[in-house]
């Protein structure tokens, strides 16, 4: 008589192993998944980043600067003046990185090269230069409910309010938190 249970014993141990296999396979698996999916959830609802590309908020930024834009709601409700800010222009299918000059309620007028708000010239010690020269006809904008009005810090070299008119709340991204990169000027903004 042949002894079939070493046979047997053997199958159930490789069929065990094999059950053992998968069963890691897939736990690993999920938290793979989970982990894709909580990132996910965050670049796209919470925090995202952000590569600087021109000059146009020189000397605050420059180009190939790396920037995290934090994208929560209530944080692009509390856009303030002097907050920088990510935003899509449709027009141009661009993104632009400018100052808040003016939120709804302001006036903003450019009077003999220089940027007045609300009556009162603005002290911008964050400029390139504090010739600010209109790029058309417009040299005065009244700020609406749900819009900001922007301006670059590189005013001779930036695309900003005074080519796009004031900006929809609704076409800002974020709030420029921190420059990540270069790591010598890793820090908030100012």
């Amino acid at each position: 008589m042949i002894d079939d249970r070493y046979d047997e014993e053997e199958k159930n141990s490789h069929e065990q192993e094999e059950k053992n296999f998968w069963k890691i396979f897939f736990d690993y698996a999920k938290v793979i998944i989970l982990a894709l999916l909580i990132s996910f959830g965050i670049r796209t609802f919470v925090v995202t980043s952000t590569i600087v590309d021109g000059r146009s908020m020189n000397p605050t930024v420059n180009h190939g600067d790396r920037l995290m834009v934090n994208k929560l709601f209530f944080m692009k409700k509390n856009i303030t003046r002097g907050d920088i800010i990510d935003f899509y222009v449709p027009d141009a299918k661009k993104y632009y990185l400018k100052r808040v000059i003016a939120v709804e309620g302001d006036t903003v007028e450019i009077i003999n090269d220089r940027v007045y708000l609300n009556g009162k010239m603005l002290e911008e010690n964050y400029v390139s230069t504090n010739v600010t020269t209109p790029h058309n006809n417009t040299t005065k904008w009244e700020v609406p409910k749900g819009y900001v009005f922007v301006l670059g810090d590189n005013r001779s070299n930036s695309r900003d309010g005074r080519d796009l008119g004031v900006i929809p709340r609704s076409d800002i991204v974020g709030k420029i938190i921190f420059r990540y990169y270069p790591f010598n000027n890793f820090g908030g903004l100012k």
